[in-house]
């Protein structure tokens, strides 16, 4: 069952709960594919509360994130943000999208959202940093599942909902979406 769609001529944003709704034979294109949608689906019958947005085209995924509450932390995360290979740094913003359409539902049910990002991705940084978020603090994680045991140096980002309704406002990100 997907619970909302949000139609933007070119392609459609999904909101999804279960993993079956993801459709997996387009996989193959993405960064990551295996480990990610093995991620999605480990994360989604774990709370109530995560969901997959997806952007489709011409019934094909093109870009997807997960938004995933912990809680242990009792905060929300936007991970794993991923766009299909043709598709990325193109004017349509698949990415920019995707998040901002899980941002805004977040929002719905939080006050904040966090992210962790590579110290090494600029463009994702970038992408955040339009979106309002600003980077909190640093870290070294080590035993999180989609990094197979590799040290990175990541950086950790934190946006509130009163922010990201001032971007959504202004003239720097309005026009996305």
């Amino acid at each position: 069952m997907i619970l909302k769609k949000v139609d933007l001529n070119e392609f459609e944003i999904h909101k999804i709960y279960y993993f079956e709704q993801i459709p997996k034979a387009q996989n193959s294109n993405f960064d990551y594919a295996t480990d990610i949608f093995d991620y999605y689906q480990t994360a989604l019958k774990e709370n109530s509360q995560n969901f997959v947005a997806i952007a489709i085209e011409k019934g094909e995924m093109i870009g997807c994130a997960l938004f995933r509450f912990y809680n242990e932390e009792n905060k929300f995360f936007v991970l794993n943000v991923n766009t299909k290979k043709p598709f990325q740094h193109t004017p349509k913003k698949v990415a920019t999208n995707v998040v901002k359409f899980g941002l805004k539902e977040v929002f719905k049910m939080h006050d904040k959202v966090f992210l962790w990002v590579d110290k090494e991705n600029v463009i994702a940084q970038k992408l955040y940093k339009k979106l309002g978020f600003e980077t909190i603090d640093y870290y070294y994680p080590k035993n999180l599942d989609f990094l197979k045991g590799q040290e990175q140096h990541t950086l950790i980002m934190e946006l509130g909902k009163d922010k990201f309704e001032n971007v959504l406002n202004s003239e720097t990100i309005a026009f996305f979406f």
